[in-house]
């Protein structure tokens, strides 16, 4: 609206402003304007309280996703770990059993050579128990290439023993293959 329009409106209020007065409205038109409002103003408040409930859940969801959030991470790569190193520790365990069951038949007749061997032998299967324990707590790699380890040095002590059962010539060439 330009100014000469405002100024000529406002001249014409002004010079008919007794014609405008003498109309008042009923009072069912002022109680129709009042619901207009309320009903505006519910609404309004309906509207800031939909909002408020939406941010609340948004942020419970987000929190509850943060607080668990290591289950929602993917378990099949846990899972292959834990499979692999599961298979890794079963043929460790079989390849020491044989070795042990052969080392005690035939060590069995000199007890110098098995007290050696029983000495760094109750050594390694201390800490391999100890990280057997650490391990069903905390399943990290570290634990897990420390079992392994273990295994190897057990493995190897065993290989070594075999050899000083050979030399002593108290274990036939074929009978155990290292």
């Amino acid at each position: 609206m330009t100014r000469d329009m405002q100024d000529n409106l406002e001249k014409f209020v002004k010079e008919h402003k007794d014609e405008f007065d003498d109309l008042i409205p009923t009072n069912s038109t002022w109680k129709n304007i009042h619901k207009e409002l309320e009903v505006s103003n519910y609404a309004h408040k309906l509207m800031i309280w939909k909002v408020a409930a939406m941010l609340l859940l948004v942020f419970s969801l987000g929190l509850t996703v943060f607080i668990n959030r290591d289950y929602f991470e993917p378990k099949n790569v846990v899972v292959a770990e834990d499979n692999e190193f599961l298979d890794t520790e079963a043929y460790y365990s079989s390849v020491i059993d044989q070795r042990q069951q052969l080392i005690k038949t035939v060590a069995h007749s000199f007890p110098d050579i098995e007290n050696d061997f029983e000495l760094d032998w109750k050594q390694l299967d201390l800490n391999y128990k100890q990280l057997k324990q650490e391990y069903e707590k905390d399943k990290s790699e570290e634990l897990r290439n420390a079992i392994v380890q273990n295994l190897r040095a057990r493995v190897s002590l065993l290989n070594r023993q075999i050899e000083v059962l050979r030399q002593i010539d108290l274990i036939d060439d074929k009978t155990i293959e290292i």
